[in-house]
């Protein structure tokens, strides 16, 4: 809707159709043999908590959100509501997997070989909540997923729900999100 809006309000475009196309994604199928290869690298003792799913390309531009997920995950842990966060992503920036590596908690999981990033929508269905933005968050979505969605100069990710569920659409569920009236707790 951020989009639309902009070229609506562009007299470059008043003599052109403009049309709001949401979903972008097709039905697509969860590839079980590579969802059983991703439990094989789960540590045995995390391999029945609940688990929080991050696919993205791992660059500065999506550091923040990611940064998030992690704040979240170890808050949920200090908590005693175990989980673990599986980030699955091409790496773009090596420095960032490196700070998340240096954190040394046992309860974050990063794939980022080629087995696992091409098509990782098809591991979705491993997880029970996921961090999406764009297209992944349709995706997961589509997998009924717990959803959460970056919000901008917040701690914690936002989780989803029918009460914010246009004003994170409006920004492509993206970390452009800004909610005054946010209560990270």
């Amino acid at each position: 809707m951020e989009n639309h809006e902009f070229f609506k309000k562009s007299h470059k475009y008043d003599d052109t159709n403009l049309y709001l196309i949401p979903n972008r994604i097709s039905e697509f199928n969860n590839d079980e043999f590579r969802i059983e290869k991703l439990n094989q690298n789960i540590n045995k003792d995390h391999q029945n908590l609940f688990k929080i799913l991050r696919v993205l390309r791992i660059s500065t531009y999506y550091e923040a959100s990611l940064m998030q997920l992690i704040n979240l995950v170890i808050e949920l842990n200090s908590e005693k509501t175990r989980c673990i966060l599986i980030i699955i992503g091409t790496n773009d920036d090596q420095q960032i997997v490196d700070n998340i590596i240096s954190m040394n908690l046992d309860f974050i999981y990063i794939f980022n070989n080629d087995y696992f990033t091409i098509n990782a929508k098809e591991i979705i269905d491993y997880s029970d909540a996921v961090l999406g933005t764009g297209r992944s968050f349709m995706e997961a979505a589509s997998k009924s997923k717990i959803l959460f969605s970056p919000v901008l100069a917040s701690k914690y990710p936002m989780l989803v729900t029918q009460k914010n569920f246009d004003k994170a659409f409006a920004y492509n569920f993206s970390e452009r999100i800004l909610i005054e009236s946010y209560n990270e707790k």
